[in-house]
């Protein structure tokens, strides 16, 4: 049971997103549409995720080392630390993706693609926000020798 919930919310909000965005581009589909389905996403994954797998696979590489050597204070220690990290990764990157269709118009981007993504981008961020927590703490488990499932990742 204990699995089953993170598995259950991950599981969640990746089909949500692919049913966003499929749902999006269904009604409204021009090209500029699907150019804002494409950007969001591509965004939201280089300047979020791709760094979210950086801070949590160096995090599982050190907690899993000091797992080996039975330092069971310094493995809690790490797993703050990850928290943390991704805590405060987290935060500040989602206020950018909050305002990134807003920066990315103010630096040039065609101002109908900007406001057709604005929604996409806001409404990426529940993925993203569970995504890497339970990626954290999936990391966290094979550190420490646990079985978790897989996820859809």
């Amino acid at each position: 049971v204990k699995n089953a919930i993170p598995e259950f919310l991950i599981a969640i909000s990746f089909f949500l997103r692919d049913m966003m965005a499929i749902h999006y581009v269904g009604y409204n589909y021009t090209s500029t549409d699907v150019a804002a389905v494409s950007l969001s996403q591509s965004v939201i994954y280089l300047l979020g995720i791709t760094f979210i797998f950086g801070i949590t696979g160096g995090i599982q590489t050190v907690a899993s080392q000091a797992y080996g050597a039975k330092n069971y204070v310094l493995v809690r220690k790490y797993f703050a630390y990850g928290f943390y990290l991704v805590t405060l990764y987290v935060f500040l990157s989602s206020l950018l993706f909050f305002f990134a269709s807003d920066i990315l118009i103010a630096c040039g981007l065609d101002k109908n693609l900007g406001e057709a993504s604005k929604g996409l981008f806001r409404a990426n961020l529940i993925q993203y926000i569970t995504f890497s927590y339970y990626f954290l703490l999936n990391l966290f488990a094979q550190a420490l020798g646990y079985f978790w499932v897989a996820g859809i990742a």
